[in-house]
């Protein structure tokens, strides 16, 4: 393989990571807000306190992951945001 044909792969390579992390960070966008009308259902219920407290959380470290571009913490919160029903 050329030199040419390396960097082609790695410029490749490069925006499908690019679109990977930009299709992460709108699915987590969308989880945040999801996850903040839920929170404001949580909070109506007399017994809801310690979930809320739990999706608050999770909440504060998904908007800290998006702040600062960090792929790997967008990645857990996603995931993390996603299992809160």
């Amino acid at each position: 393989m050329s030199l040419f044909e390396k960097m082609q792969n790695n410029e490749i390579r490069l925006a499908m990571k690019k679109d990977i992390v930009e299709k992460k960070t709108k699915g987590l966008q969308e989880e945040i807000i999801r996850c903040r009308e839920l929170l404001k259902l949580y909070e109506k219920i007399p017994a809801g306190a310690f979930g809320a407290a739990m999706i608050r959380g999770e909440l504060l470290v998904a908007e800290e992951a998006l702040k600062n571009g960090n792929a790997i913490g967008i990645t857990r919160s996603y995931r993390k945001l996603k299992e809160c029903e």
